[in-house]
């Protein structure tokens, strides 16, 4: 069995409409599907300050229906275009595969 995790690791220039804009996302998250959504802040080193989401799947089909689900459910594009209005910028993402042995 294999686990799925996406990380994304955003720049917060507005933490009010940050914070708003991850419980939004979290909400349309869990209703897409997702197993779990973590939010957490870097608090050392090059990427200080910095936001990281990571979202939880059962594997990489999970992770494709959630995230079809999200993308048709109009909320992303809203979530993402409140984002670049405050100046919240993605930094980057990453899929983490765990493999149960």
């Amino acid at each position: 069995m294999t686990t799925v995790t996406w990380a994304v690791r955003f720049s917060v220039a507005d933490v009010d409409v940050g914070t708003a804009e991850a419980k939004r996302a979290k909400a349309m998250w869990e209703k897409a599907g997702a197993s779990a959504y973590r939010v957490t802040q870097i608090f050392t080193g090059p990427h200080l300050g910095q936001w990281l989401f990571e979202l939880d799947f059962e594997d990489l089909a999970h992770f494709q229906k959630c995230r079809e689900a999200a993308l048709k459910s109009g909320e992303m594009a809203t979530i993402q275009a409140a984002n670049a209005k405050a100046g919240n910028k993605m930094e980057s993402r990453e899929l983490l595969l765990a493999l149960a042995i």
